[in-house]
């Protein structure tokens, strides 16, 4: 199990379960976070999703991100010792 700070550690999944690659993406995560004990937990990828985010306090978040300003969000939210990777075609 991988803790942060003595707590498991929680992973927050912003992908759109409506694109198979997106779907694939969260089995594999599910795969990995299971081998680690990591706990995940799944929100849409929509502009309202920033105070959620900062109620939840995830210890990582992985996006797959078509909008803008929610990739400018997620490069401006916090995320401890997180480093954000922005990739576009």
């Amino acid at each position: 199990m991988t803790l942060v700070n003595g707590k498991q550690r929680r992973v927050t999944l912003l992908l759109n379960l409506q694109i198979g690659y997106c779907r694939r993406i969260v089995t594999g995560v599910a795969a990995h976070a299971e081998r680690k004990g990591w706990l995940l937990e799944e929100m849409p990828a929509i502009p309202g999703v920033r105070e959620r985010l900062k109620r939840s306090q995830p210890d990582g978040v992985i996006a797959h991100i078509l909008d803008e300003p929610l990739a400018e969000m997620l490069q401006e939210f916090e995320v401890s010792g997180s480093q954000c990777v922005i990739e576009s075609s």
